[in-house]
């Protein structure tokens, strides 16, 4: 501790100054005010704060390794030079006040700049306050920026991941900047500096993500042109985005919020995330593959309800879309939606489906709901398996090709319009100890069949569906006016699988 009880000045020259310890320059309160010169020191593992009536100076060569800088006080809280020195292992730089880099900076560990610090030293982190200025050149394997506010004018490069962190709001694409002062707004121009293959915005204490103007990776002036692989959106709050304001092709976008909606077309469609109490809604212009990104499997929301729409190709499901009791609503204009044979690939409440060809999975689109309220596959077949224990019940179903429902549990086909195949077959089949409630119609083509299994077969149109049942009990009702003439001679065979 350089004692606040003396002033003047003090030099370390070709000094060795290793921790795990702290070095501490100047006091609060003291009315002396000691400068401090580093000249040709190597620190290691240290920790240095320089208090408010504190001054250090720099010069020479200096060498910092895993060394932590930290500026405290009421109005001497700011670093204004970070100096040119030899940085090895992380270093990190904390200010109560603003941290303003004018000189290069580089290691082959991590970087950490925290402005707005709240005082802590052993757990630091920031407050809404503080403003980050860079106008130097950044390069580490990981560079982390903590601050209420934002400048980047030089340029940044993480070789493993950077990341923006904020407790204010967070604007993307802004428009403007440094007009909010309670919003942490990065332009397209300010993200264009960064070059890592994962970016990541916004954290858990985060305000609301707004994408204001569309992020390119086009042209080279484009706001993600130098993000090679992903973006990872994270707020306590919601995340969303202007009209026209897309997301480019990226490989992959992870997006965790207490809501996402990102309804415009966006080229990116390789997605994961999560909600932690409103829905997750999202579209593409591309196909959508729900999977693993930055270390975010699949979708999961708290009971939230989950909308994914890709205007072409696919929508596929390696990771699991998990809506606890939510609706999960998928559309595929142009292609099929497919599982892989999670078990399951969708949790839900109640489930809509509106394929233009098909929708299966290895085995069937793998499912753990309790209402099917739509499935549709306009040129294609549906193969689906529910491992639901308490039942599940079938609104409309229709494909031009077969049909095929299996459950564990109970199914019950419920009113409306029932399950329609054009040119297939139709096979429903129940727990080999559930009953197989027939409450709508079943119509198949003029070469379909109609296969059905389970314990029991039961419901308002049970009776013209008796001869194509088998099971251990059947019971009718007469006054079902349904008839269909095909046989039961052969069992459902779908070969789209």
């Amino acid at each position: 501790w350089i004692p606040e009880t003396h002033a003047g000045y003090y030099k370390f020259n070709g000094a060795s100054i290793n921790g795990p310890g702290r070095l501490q320059i100047g006091y609060a309160v003291s009315s002396y005010s000691p400068t401090v010169t580093f000249n040709n020191v190597s620190t290691s593992s240290l920790t240095l704060l320089r208090e408010e009536k504190g001054t250090l100076v720099f010069s020479g060569s200096n060498t910092f390794a895993n060394t932590k800088f930290f500026a405290n006080g009421t109005t001497n809280t700011n670093w204004f030079i970070i100096p040119t020195a030899t940085y090895t292992g992380n270093t990190e730089w904390w200010a109560k006040g603003n941290i303003t880099l004018s000189n290069n900076l580089s290691t082959s560990g991590n970087i950490t700049l925290g402005a707005g610090w709240n005082a802590n030293i052993a757990t630091p982190t920031t407050t809404s306050s503080g403003m980050i200025t860079n106008n130097a050149a950044l390069s580490a394997a990981n560079v982390t920026f903590k601050a209420g506010k934002m400048a980047l004018g030089g340029t940044i490069n993480g070789s493993t991941a950077v990341s923006l962190l904020s407790t204010n709001a967070i604007d993307l694409g802004a428009i403007t900047t440094g007009d909010a002062l309670t919003t942490l707004e990065l332009s397209s121009a300010e993200l264009n500096t960064i070059t890592t293959p994962i970016l990541r915005i916004g954290d858990a204490n985060s305000g609301a993500i707004t994408v204001k103007s569309a992020l390119g990776n086009t042209l080279s002036t484009d706001a993600l042109k130098n993000i090679s692989n992903r973006l990872n959106l994270t707020s306590g709050g919601a995340i969303t985005q202007a009209s026209g304001a897309t997301i480019a092709a990226i490989p992959g976008l992870s997006l965790s919020g207490s809501s996402v909606t990102l309804t415009e077309a966006n080229p990116v469609g390789v997605i994961s995330g999560s909600t932690s109490g409103g829905s997750f809604s999202y579209k593409s212009s591309n196909p959508i593959s729900v999977t693993t990104v930055d270390g975010v499997s699949g979708i999961t929301t708290n009971n939230g309800a989950v909308s994914l729409t890709a205007a072409t190709g696919d929508v596929s499901i390696p990771g699991q879309i998990n809506a606890g009791t939510g609706n999960v609503n998928l559309t595929a204009t142009t292609g099929s939606v497919y599982g892989s044979g999670t078990s399951p690939d969708i949790i839900a409440g109640s489930l809509d489906i509106s394929a233009f060809i098909n929708i299966y999975g290895v085995g069937g689109l793998h499912t753990q709901v309790s209402q099917i309220g739509n499935l549709s596959a306009s040129t294609g077949y549906i193969n689906l398996r529910d491992f639901g224990t308490t039942g599940i019940s079938l609104g409309p179903i229709s494909a031009s090709g077969n049909i095929a429902i299996t459950a564990s549990s109970p199914i019950t086909v419920s009113g409306g319009s029932g399950i329609t195949s054009s040119s297939g077959n139709i096979n429903l089949a129940a727990g080999s100890a559930s009953v197989l409630t027939v409450n709508a119609p079943l119509t198949v083509g003029s070469s379909g069949q109609i296969t059905l299994t389970g314990g029991s077969l039961a419901g308002t149109n049970s009776a013209a569906y008796s001869g194509f049942f088998t099971g251990t009990n059947t019971s009718s009702n007469s006054n079902n006016s349904n008839s269909n003439s095909n046989s039961n001679s052969n069992s459902n065979s779908n070969s789209n699988s």
